[in-house]
């Protein structure tokens, strides 16, 4: 929903460091499988400590029923590859039909001409497809169990027909750079340069803990956006998890995917977890910058922008804002300039 009023009151809570909001999140992660058809080198699925499944359909639309007031965007993302879930079309619609906007991060294996027509009708957003190879040999070597051709045939099949319905939904293409791809990178774009495919992403590897430097130090840290404007990570129990960027250490991995931040989406509503006593203390230690107290965060190297750049991010919608930096990647692309996506729109 596109809610303004809402937008400045978490504005207002960030920049004032409020451990209790007034604001609600203006976008959420909601995992609708932890189950996944691939064996991705990057992936950091290795360290889930939870037992695979499927959000239950109740449970999403009680999610999104419950924040349609204020939600302006909707990973469809999690530890698993989501177009396993069986409702998935049906899942996207009730987003769209409560007037919030959806993305699919996929491996884009599962991509039949049916489901891909059904998720085009539903109104999803945009299509997130990871392609992590411009051939067979290195595409599979990072996608273990997927078919590099099979892949391509879905893309170009959903590509035609996105241009036939006369879709919305944009396509963009993802590549993780790795040490397997990274001589690839600049083949990418070219590769997928056809109709119906609306742009091409480089992005970091979290696992390497890309995002590091002068401005990532401890003592330049920064509170954590997500804190208050989102995206909440939910995973497919319903319950509220650490956001899943920026970690390099194989433990603080394993707790970000499986430490429960705050119990609930089952048995609360979104302001009894928004302020409830998790969040309230987690938010006091971002605000404290006692990131050591903040469970899995103490370890995360992910970008914290500093309030007079942050608070720009609050004005516009945030679905539309997210779907819309494909244009400047585009457009930085055109005019020679290389950037990597830190994660923090998309995943």
């Amino acid at each position: 929903m596109n809610n303004p009023a809402n937008r400045l009151r978490s504005m207002r809570d960030y920049l004032a460091s409020a451990s209790k909001c007034s604001g609600m999140p203006l976008c959420c992660a909601i995992e609708v499988t932890s189950r996944c058809n691939l064996d991705c080198v990057f992936c950091n699925r290795s360290s889930l400590d939870r037992p695979d499944g499927d959000m239950d359909k109740r449970l999403f639309q009680q999610i999104v029923d419950g924040g349609k007031d204020f939600l302006e965007f909707v990973y469809l993302n999690g530890a698993g590859e989501s177009c396993l879930h069986p409702d998935l079309p049906e899942l996207v619609e009730h987003c769209t039909r409560n007037g919030i906007i959806t993305q699919l991060p996929t491996n884009g294996t599962l991509l039949t001409p049916e489901l891909s027509s059904d998720l085009l009708d539903a109104g999803l957003g945009q299509f997130l497809i990871g392609i992590d190879g411009v051939n067979a040999q290195t595409y599979e070597r990072v996608r273990r169990g997927a078919d590099y051709r099979q892949l391509a045939d879905n893309v170009r099949m959903l590509a035609e027909l996105k241009l036939k319905k006369r879709s919305s939904t944009s396509i963009v293409i993802q590549m993780v750079l790795i040490d397997d791809n990274r001589s690839e990178a600049g083949l990418l774009e070219p590769s997928w340069r056809i109709p119906g495919i609306d742009g091409v992403r480089l992005k970091a590897d979290e696992r390497a803990g890309a995002r590091t430097g002068p401005s990532y130090k401890s003592s330049n840290r920064k509170q954590c956006l997500f804190a208050w404007q989102g995206p909440y990570w939910i995973n497919c129990n319903g319950d509220l998890m650490h956001h899943g960027y920026g970690h390099s250490d194989e433990q603080t991995v394993q707790r970000n995917y499986s430490e429960v931040l705050s119990p609930g989406f089952r048995y609360r509503s979104w302001r009894e977890v928004v302020n409830g006593p998790e969040m309230i203390e987690f938010r006091s230690c971002q605000a404290r910058r006692r990131f050591d107290l903040c469970g899995p965060c103490s370890g995360c190297r992910a970008y914290g922008p500093p309030p007079h750049l942050a608070w720009a991010t609050f004005l516009p919608n945030n679905g539309r804002l997210r779907l819309a930096v494909r244009h400047f990647e585009n457009a930085s692309r055109l005019l020679g300039f290389s950037r990597l996506m830190p994660g923090l729109v998309s995943d």
